[in-house]
């Protein structure tokens, strides 16, 4: 009897602790923080153009190739591929794996679908000139063929046959763009404009779209039907809007951000003293130029005004003094370096600045503009950055104390003035970026039939250049060609190229796997926190 009782009270005590104890915590969510810039314009891949929305489709999306942080590209929805011989026939094998985000299988007639939806005119795509090397897509985006004249093809549900117009060694770097990521036939069907919208958007990426609130965030959380979900090593994404750099650096010094792509310009000195290596800096495929509208006098036929504003801007000064170092001076359209191509530097870059300075006083009196001649004011467009204000500022204060100019600076919301670049609403200047995988894409931006040709440039030597050099498969005359294009445009001061960017951004120490990317695109999907 003593035996049992003991036995009961001590089964009795347990029982106890474990009524009181509970079941087991649940693993605490592993939640990855982003200050991310201004906000989201559009989750639609097909439509969207800033980098900032580029990291978040990354995410919900995933295309045949997907680009990896250092540059280059890997398999992405297609795990293996081949060429033909003559090098225009690519076929990709997708893998059998593969689902959208509401568990439905990825098919080739999803990619087949997509494809033509990018280039076809009624989805007012962002960029369709991405796909211009696929056999028909430049007839397709220009209306002159039907979408399904375009070459691609499902040869069975798992294969994709992609034909292209020549022979293009960088299609993969082409094809890792958003423009090519597959879109869910069945949810835009059914949701119409809406289909972007949480609970409606369906992909086929590492993350679903749980949270999409105006001017605050855009949450995502892990996709359970993602084909490798170990390579996920965080549950919940939150990407921040961030366009004020200071208060992005407060909330990232205070733990809220874990990675900020906005950092202020006029604390870099401290940034760099302060916060060691979360402090990064690394080339990136980013130019800062200014952008003349074309449209409207005097800029339209006065070659020398526009000239000598570009010459007057000193851009060793602006590097050094306001980007702190940080950025270069910028001469050409092309980062050097980009894709092995060597930029076309205009024979000025090599004088001193006073020999420009005295070039620009001269050119522009010659104009009839300037002391003695008729007045002239300037209108400066910038949207809301401080590192775009800095430079903005300092650009005007160089017109003005050099060449007696009145500048007018206009600061906006990134959104009105994509708006005004798009509608060419503006009378001077607009100070604008590019950032982009491959060289060509920095100049064929500017060719007269590009709806993304803001300034309303227009040269038929300079077109007539870039198809040649498209028309080139060998990659040492495709860059010759190139070259050409390039001298064409700077000659004309179509562009008036600033600072190419060094990649700025905050990078918490508990963050752990991160790779610079040369276009600021570093995927989520391989990041982890430390515990």
């Amino acid at each position: 009897m003593r035996v049992s009782a003991v036995v009961v009270a001590a089964f009795l005590a347990v029982t106890a602790a474990v009524t009181v104890a509970g079941p087991a915590p649940a693993l605490a969510q592993k939640v990855l923080d982003i200050g991310n810039g201004p906000p989201s314009e559009t989750l639609d891949p097909h439509r969207s153009i800033g980098i900032h929305d580029g990291r978040i489709v990354q995410e919900l999306y995933e295309g045949l190739v997907m680009l990896e942080a250092p540059g280059t590209v890997g398999p992405g929805a297609a795990s293996d591929w081949t060429t033909s011989p003559d090098g225009l026939v690519w076929t990709f094998r997708l893998r059998p794996e593969g689902k959208w985000s509401d568990g439905t299988p990825v098919t080739a007639d999803d990619f087949v679908f997509s494809l033509r939806r990018a280039v076809d005119p009624a989805t007012r795509a962002a960029d369709p000139r991405d796909l211009y090397a696929v056999k028909g897509a430049e007839a397709v985006a220009t209306g002159k063929a039907a979408p399904d004249t375009l070459g691609v093809r499902a040869v069975d549900p798992l294969t994709v046959e992609i034909t292209l117009e020549r022979p293009t060694p960088d299609f993969l770097i082409q094809l890792s763009n958003r423009t090519a990521f597959p879109v869910n036939r069945a949810a835009l069907e059914k949701h119409g404009d809406q289909w972007t919208r949480p609970g409606n958007l369906v992909g086929n990426g590492p993350f679903v779209l749980a949270e999409n609130v105006p001017q605050t965030h855009v949450k995502l959380t892990r996709n359970p039907h993602w084909r490798d979900p170990a390579a996920v090593k965080v549950d919940t994404v939150f990407f921040h809007q961030a366009e004020d750099a200071n208060t992005a650096l407060k909330r990232f010094r205070a733990g809220e951000f874990d990675i900020s792509f906005a950092s202020p310009i006029n604390q870099i000195d401290w940034m760099k003293e302060n916060l060691g290596a979360e402090f990064r800096v690394a080339p990136s495929q980013r130019v800062f130029y200014l952008t003349p509208n074309f449209t409207r006098e005097p800029w339209k036929s006065e070659p020398r005004l526009r000239k000598a504003l570009s010459l007057a801007i000193d851009r060793e000064a602006i590097a050094a003094k306001v980007t702190k170092g940080v950025d270069t001076p910028a001469f050409t359209m092309i980062p050097p370096g980009t894709g092995g191509y060597r930029p076309a530097t205009p024979d000025w870059a090599k004088l001193s600045q006073a020999e420009r300075d005295a070039m620009a006083k001269a050119l522009l009196k010659e104009a009839g503009y300037g002391p003695g001649g008729k007045p002239l004011e300037v209108e400066l467009v910038y949207q809301t950055d401080e590192s775009r204000r800095q430079v903005s500022i300092a650009i005007a204060s160089m017109w003005q104390t050099k060449l007696g100019i009145k500048v007018r600076l206009v600061n906006q919301e990134a959104r009105v003035v994509w708006d005004r670049l798009r509608d060419r609403a503006f009378d001077g200047f607009i100070y604008d970026s590019w950032i982009d995988r491959l060289g060509v894409r920095f100049l064929d931006v500017m060719l007269s039939t590009e709806t993304q040709n803001n300034g309303g440039y227009a040269n038929p030597a300079f077109d007539a250049k870039i198809a040649e050099a498209l028309s080139t498969p060998d990659q040492a005359a495709f860059h010759d060609r190139l070259r050409e294009a390039e001298t064409i445009l700077l000659e004309d001061f179509a562009v008036i190229p600033i600072v190419y960017q060094g990649g700025r951004v905050l990078v918490s120490s508990r963050v752990e796997g991160w790779r610079d990317s040369p276009v600021q695109m570093t995927p989520v999907r391989g990041l982890g926190l430390k515990e």
